[in-house]
Order: C-alpha cells, then structure tokens, then sequence
C-alpha cells in the first residue's frame, strides 16, 4: 500500500469498508491525519486489519461512528489518540471480538453518542473508571454482549443521558453496583429511544451488587418517574431492597421486569465522597473551578491542585496532544471544607500559566485521600500581548479582548481545512464574536496578517 498524501484530507469515510484482505502496513502508522474531521466506517468490516495506527494525530477527529465495526482481529493500542473533539463514537467497537487495549487515558468528555461503543467486544475488560461521560446522551447498547467487561464504572456522571437501553445486556461478567448513577435525564420508553428496557438483563450483577442499585436509585431524589427497567435473571435481597423496589414501582410508577427475590449478604462499602460534577473555566487570566459534592460521610475536606504546563518544563510524562494522561507535580493551590451533601464549591484564582491541570484531591476524616476522576484543563492563551480569545470550549460565541487596538484589528476564524469561515473586525475592549451557523467541531482564529493560530473547539 502507497504511502498516500493526507495534507488536504479531512474525510477518510469508509476509506477501508469491507476490505477483508487488508491486515498490516507498518508505513501507515506515519500517515499525516491532523486534518482530518471524519472517520467514520473508516475500516468496518475489514475483518483481518490488525496494523499499529497508534501515533494517528486524531485531533480535528470529531466522528469515529463504526471506525473498527467487525474488526474481528484488530487489537492494536490506541491509548496515545486525542479524541478531545469526538463527539460521535457510537458503533466504534461493535464486534471487535479480540480488542482488549486500555483506553481510560481518552478525553470522552465531549463525546454526546456513545452507543454501542464496545458491543460485542466479548475480550475487552479494561478499566474505563476515569471516563468523563458528562456530555453523553445515548448509551443504548454500550456494552451489549461484552462477555468479559467489569470494569467499576459506578462513578460515571451519567446526568445527561436519555436513552440506557440494554446498555450492560448480556454482558455476563459485569458485576458492580450503579446506584450512584444519576438517572435523571433518562427517557420514557418509546420505540426503544429511551427508558431502561433490558438495561441489566442477563448481565452478571449479584444480588448485593443489584440490591444496592435498587436502594441507591431509590433514594435519589432526582430519580424520574415512569421508567421501565428490564433485569431478566437478578435477583434482589428481600431484607436489603424490597422496600427500595416497591418504591420505585409504587412512588415512581416504574416498571421492573425478570428479576426474583432472594436472599443474600449485602456488603455496603461506604464512599466517603462522591462528586456530582468538577468543571472549570478561565476569564481574563483568572481560573474559576466549581464542583457539587454527592454524598459526603465521614469526610473532612477538599484540596484543589494545579499542574502548570509552563513550555512543559515541570512535567512528567504527558498524553501527546493534551489527552487526559497527566503525571508531574500538581500542587496545593486552595482548600474548602466539607460541607454537607449535594454542596456547591467553588476557588477562583489567578492562573499562574497559558495552560494547566486542576484535580481535586478529597480527604475524608480518617485521613484517606481520592482524587477526582476527571482532570479540568484551562488554557489561557493570547493571541499576542494585547488580545485575548475566551471561553474556550464555546458554544454560541467567543469573546475577543483587545487591550489597545493596533493595525492587527481584524479576526480571521478558519475551520479544519483552513478555510477561512469567518471575518470580524475589532475594537478596543471586548467583542463578542457569534458562531452561530458553524457546526460542532475544531476551529482556528487568528489575528489578520498573523501566522499564529489558537485552536478552539465549538460544541
């Protein structure tokens, strides 16, 4: 296979459907990709390719839907991709019965569709537990029939998703408890778009495991009504959870469908704290990081620690592309003090670098320390001494600060092509550039006559 030249490439759709014959070709692992927006169905179905594309440079990457669907004999690593624009991963390892690579390093965190993610991957058990899934809507089917997942996943922020639809069924190995999972969001079912229908069904959750899922949604108060839960094959303890169970059927109107009642030993393994959300963002130089406490028993307080990315001087080891590995010295930069479940929390401070890393360390009362699962990255980036572009993820607009107007006082925003999307003119002080009309994805802005680009992202 010929080396191609990707420099213009920003689709590589289906490039490789179906190919049945290819297997390796160690000169693709070199391919220039940093164009490209667009992989989807990139090599589903071809059932023998098995090459290294490890060192791939997926940052414009904002589709991976089906990309190693039917890739019966891939198991590459992909731990070094940058999927931090992803938004559409459904289908990615549908069927890919041998992958078993780790991928907790990977920023999910804009991912919306992440259905049928690893069905029917029967090897993968790797640890997903630092995923952030906040932006998830559709987990339909996320591990249907992955014989060999366990991973604890009971952590996850799953406040946004709609639609839970035999998201653990038939995977036999799985056996942790949910009840910390925020249902809130999910769905009546209708043509299976949403609800909990065949959520657990034949998964290999225990009775403890499933008793206490029963009691932790139960008492969630932003539990809603009206949900139908399959969990054909469970069964529950009638001491622990029947009363948990008829709740939900009685005061939330759900209905519950194939488990028993049976007896058991549940084990309560007490969290001492549990985060709700860990966000942050950063205004004129000065970085804000707010978080909402779950529960908090036997917990004492909260330390907020920065790592900052100074031209990488003072880091360990760092995921290319700014994925979510980070290691180096994060250090003490504020404190609060517990105050209750549910609590609001929130440390402004100058930011003492263009970039950093805040995680929060959390201590309970016997001195044992968490940290939080995801790590907040803020940059604050000026386009020169004089301009400063903000907030960055941006929704409907970015803000463009101009201290002293010069002859750079024109903004270009290019796409992931370079083509220019975009021309506004500048004043003094703060303008307020609109997105609107531009789709989910990477852009660029840039000062007119001025080769220094800063990347942004457009949710």
């Amino acid at each position: 296979m010929d080396t191609p030249h990707l420099a213009l490439v920003t689709k590589m759709s289906g490039a490789f459907r179906s190919c049945s014959g290819i297997t390796t070709n160690p000169a693709m692992n070199e391919w220039h990709t940093g164009h490209v927006t667009d992989m989807s169905n990139l090599f589903n179905g071809a059932t023998a390719f098995n090459q290294n594309i490890n060192n791939w440079d997926l940052s414009q990457v904002t589709t991976l839907n089906s990309s190693f669907k039917g890739c019966k004999s891939f198991n590459q690593p992909l731990d070094k991709w940058d999927v931090s624009a992803v938004t559409n991963m459904s289908n990615l390892f549908n069927g890919a019965t041998e992958f078993n690579q780790p991928l907790g390093s990977w920023d999910v965190s804009h991912v919306e569709n992440i259905g049928h993610v690893l069905q029917s991957a029967h090897a993968y058990n790797q640890d997903l537990s630092r995923w952030n899934v906040s932006s998830a809507t559709n987990m339909a089917f996320m591990f249907y029939d992955a014989k060999s997942f366990n991973s604890n996943i009971g952590s996850w922020n799953t406040a946004k998703v709609v639609n839970m639809v035999s998201l653990l069924n038939s995977a036999s190995a799985f056996n942790q408890n949910l009840g910390g999972w925020n249902l809130s969001s999910v769905a009546k079912a209708k043509n299976n778009d949403g609800s909990l229908v065949s959520m657990l069904s034949n998964s290999g959750m225990d009775c403890s495991n499933y008793s206490q899922t029963l009691k932790g949604w139960s008492e969630n108060s932003s539990t809603p009504s009206q949900l139908t839960l399959g969990v054909t094959n469970l069964s529950y303890d009638q001491d622990y959870a029947s009363n948990s169970r008829d709740a939900l059927i009685s005061n939330k109107n759900w209905t519950i469908a194939g488990d028993i009642m049976g007896q058991c030993t549940v084990s309560e393994a007490p969290v001492p704290v549990t985060l709700a959300s860990f966000k942050g963002y950063i205004n004129y130089g000065q970085a804000t990081l707010t978080w909402q406490s779950g529960e908090e028993l036997q917990f004492d307080h909260y330390e907020l620690e920065a790592l900052y990315d100074n031209n990488q001087q003072n880091k360990g080891q760092k995921q290319s592309k700014d994925s979510t590995i980070i290691t180096g010295h994060f250090i003490l930069v504020g404190k609060r003090v517990a105050s209750g479940a549910g609590s609001y929390y929130s440390i402004t401070l100058p930011q003492a670098a263009a970039k950093a890393y805040y995680r929060l360390k959390m201590v309970d009362k016997d001195g044992k320390i968490s940290y939080s699962h995801n790590i907040v990255k803020l940059i604050w980036q000026p386009l020169d001494a004089n301009v400063y572009v903000f907030p960055n993820p941006a929704t409907g607009y970015i803000n463009v600060r101009i201290l002293s107007k010069s002859n750079k006082s024109r903004l270009h925003i290019f796409d992931a092509t370079g083509k220019v999307v975009g021309e506004y003119k500048l004043l003094t002080g703060i303008n307020k550039i609109p997105l609107v009309g531009l789709s989910a994805g990477v852009y660029y802005a840039a000062l007119e006559g001025d080769s220094e680009k800063i990347k942004f992202i457009k949710k």
